[in-house]
């Protein structure tokens, strides 16, 4: 019971690297995808529920995040082909305002944490719902277009958080 979280973001990990081999079949890689994501939501709620919530299993968590979203961003770009060139510019920025938030934070406080605000709750619920919506909408990139912009608003807060906060807090609530 005691590592039944961690199990399952260790999991979410797997299954976000087997997404990779299933790119060009649409409905395992959904299947999958969806297993992963439900891992998400899972892991946290066990750790709090069993007392088990650790700073490793935190950091885990962030990393599985973020590997699934990577992976998930392949497969998104993949799938969108041409209509890409109109999302890269909104993509770049979204990264590139995460990658300074995480950059400034590992700096300021030593570690990489995301912070579970409620801006980062909605750019994860859009990215999970953003491969059915491609999939359901023949690819369209003005779906993965509003997800860069939510995505690089809730980066923008996170950074601000960071910026004005003295310690880390990753449960710390929105400004938005």
């Amino acid at each position: 019971m005691k590592h039944w979280a961690n199990g399952l973001t260790l999991s979410r990990m797997g299954l976000s690297c087997i997404l990779i081999f299933v790119l060009n079949q649409p409905a395992v890689f959904i299947t999958i995808y969806t297993i992963a994501a439900m891992t998400d939501v899972l892991d946290g709620r066990i750790a709090r529920r069993t007392n088990t919530v650790s700073s490793i299993g935190a950091k885990l968590d962030s990393m599985a995040d973020l590997l699934m979203f990577g992976v998930v961003t392949f497969a998104l770009a993949r799938w969108a082909g041409e209509g890409m060139r109109f999302v890269w510019p909104y993509l770049a920025g979204a990264i590139a305002i995460r990658v300074v938030s995480a950059g400034y934070a590992a700096c300021k406080f030593r570690t990489v944490a995301m912070i579970h605000t409620w801006s980062n709750k909605i750019t994860g619920l859009l990215v999970f719902a953003a491969p059915w919506l491609m999939l359901a909408k023949g690819n369209h990139p003005l779906i993965l277009i509003v997800l860069c912009i939510v995505s690089a608003a809730s980066a923008t807060e996170e950074l601000l958080i960071h910026l004005t906060s003295r310690e880390l807090d990753v449960n710390r609530k929105s400004w938005f």
